[in-house]
């Protein structure tokens, strides 16, 4: 599943894109911009942002 989403406070056309995988019995995120990323999925701990 790939999503793309809009960062609060960024400029309007910012986007991040990802791919979600499902891995053992949590969530990865792969993105190459992890920082930002990780800044949206803080409050869930089965999620793990991976830079790739």
């Amino acid at each position: 599943m790939a999503y793309a989403a809009a960062v609060p406070g960024a400029r309007q056309d910012a986007m991040l894109c990802a791919t979600v995988v499902r891995r053992s019995g949590r969530v990865a995120v792969l993105t190459s911009d992890a920082e930002d990323i990780g800044m949206l999925l803080a409050g869930h701990p089965r999620v793990v942002v991976e830079k790739v």
